[in-house]
């Protein structure tokens, strides 16, 4: 009956005082509470941003070059890696009309195309990786 009590207290209580423990009567305290528990990157707000400034600068330094080179071999790409699965399935289809599923590596075939396609997905998606 007590619990219940507790928490029509709670839920009746304004939007404003979300905490009701009475270790914790304000929002502001919790939350310095939980911040001087965790260790920070650095002390000073200026060294922080100083960091991720660095890191940023070098994520760029590496990422462009390299997305000029996918950007640049996306073409050939498309067509080698596109031009392989139509062709793998399109011989599958063949060879299995021609001669049969038994007596050719059917399923083998498909799975080359689709594992060009895969590759390709695979390739499309490290491009827009490095173009975030």
């Amino acid at each position: 009956m007590r619990e219940i009590v507790q928490l029509i207290e709670i839920f009746s209580t304004p939007r404003r005082a979300k905490f009701v423990n009475s270790r914790c009567p304000h929002p502001l305290e919790a939350r310095e509470k939980m911040r001087d528990g965790v260790p920070g990157f650095g002390v000073d707000p200026a060294s922080r941003y100083a960091a991720s400034m660095v890191l940023r600068t070098a994520w760029t330094l590496v990422r462009l070059p390299v997305l000029a080179l996918l950007v640049i071999l996306e073409p050939v790409a498309r067509v080698v890696l596109a031009g392989f699965a139509l062709l793998m399935t399109l011989t599958a289809l063949f060879w299995a009309a021609v001669i049969g599923l038994s007596a050719f590596p059917f399923w083998r075939m498909l799975a080359l195309a689709i594992g060009a396609w895969l590759l390709l997905a695979f390739y499309y998606a490290l491009m827009r990786l490095f173009s975030l």
